[in-house]
């Protein structure tokens, strides 16, 4: 389009109906785009920002569900409560719990899993392929449950803790663009926030575990041909004898000095 006779790209809102979201998604580009100042990187980033949103938008027109809340939820606890404090803001660029990887954070050092359970005994933990607890490749992997307690009307809820890390990034560049990266991959979005106000979460407990030998597992190279998408519950009790304190956990994800 042109503007004044000056070329211009942008987006138009054609339903009004969506205009809480199509007002967030402009906000967001324009910040983006206002970044950087190449006109050719400027495209780059407004196209690939754009594809984003169009990824998020075909999959979460109603929000997420209770599970996906919850599993969110985890992930940010784990950000805020260790990675933050053990590896700074940059750790925010390991994580991968919306875009499909194998493991919810991902470093060059390591990887950590992060699986949401409600207190309910007997804990159980449902892993979702036979690569996300497989080690090969990786110098740590881990696996962290957090065991919440659902409460509607009291606890810290889905979009506070959104706000609480928003407000320990702020001023970060990066590490604040790669939480909102994270999220619009997560099918997270501000425009839902409301249906997510009314139930607060609290934990119970959380452990973390070392992933190695003998650790009750399924894994691709243990599976007899033509087995594969394999999903299955892991009992928490059966883990203590691979329990690791977080701290130490946290501190194996550090990169090695060189």
């Amino acid at each position: 389009m042109r503007i004044e006779e000056e070329p211009h790209f942008g987006v138009i809102l054609k339903e009004p109906r969506f205009a809480d979201v199509f007002n967030s998604l402009a906000e967001d580009l324009a910040r983006r785009v206002a970044a950087v100042a190449d006109p050719d990187q400027q495209a780059r980033v407004f196209l690939g920002q754009l594809a984003r949103w169009q990824k998020f938008l075909s999959a979460s027109h109603d929000g997420l569900g209770d599970e996906a809340q919850r599993g969110l939820w985890g992930e940010l606890h784990f950000l805020r409560a260790h990675l933050l404090p053990g590896l700074g803001p940059e750790a925010v660029s390991g994580w991968r719990g919306g875009e499909g990887a194998h493991q919810d954070f991902q470093f060059a050092s390591g990887a950590a899993e992060v699986k949401t359970t409600l207190a309910k005994p007997p804990q159980v933990v449902r892993i979702t392929s036979e690569r996300q607890l497989d080690d090969a490749g990786w110098r740590t992997l881990c696996l962290h449950v957090v065991v919440l307690e659902a409460r509607e009307g009291s606890g810290e809820t889905l979009p506070d803790l959104v706000a609480a890390l928003r407000g320990a990034l702020a001023g970060e560049g990066a590490a604040a663009e790669a939480l909102e990266d994270g999220l619009i991959a997560y099918g997270y979005h501000d425009a839902h926030a409301g249906r997510y106000a009314e139930r607060g979460y609290r934990v119970r407990r959380e452990a973390t575990f070392r992933v190695r030998r003998g650790f009750p597992r399924l894994v691709e190279k243990n599976l007899p041909a033509g087995i594969g998408d394999v999903s299955y519950g892991l009992a928490v009790a059966a883990l203590d004898p691979f329990s690791l304190e977080t701290a130490v956990a946290v501190a194996r994800l550090r990169p090695s000095p060189l």
